[in-house]
């Protein structure tokens, strides 16, 4: 039984990065919340680009989930239920 490598390896480099964009979300949040900045246009790129780098990591875990699970079904390798 072996295990599709590949995506797994891709989909935790997404979550580390997502980790560290939650991170630079909150503080660009709370930049935003305390409102010193007049122009808060970087802040909230940080939070949006960070809401699309963590919907691609749940995708790519998904797809990584998905793919080991039905690359270690036992029913597949024996042909029946």
């Amino acid at each position: 039984m072996r295990y599709p490598r590949r995506p797994m390896v891709i989909a935790s480099v997404l979550g580390a990065l997502a980790l560290v964009m939650v991170v630079l979300s909150t503080l660009a949040l709370l930049d935003i919340a305390q409102a010193k900045e007049a122009d808060l246009l970087a802040e909230w790129a940080i939070v949006w680009l960070g809401l699309i780098v963590v919907a691609i990591a749940q995708v790519a875990w998904f797809i990584a989930a998905f793919q080991g699970r039905r690359a270690g079904d036992p029913r597949e390798e024996s042909g029946g239920a």
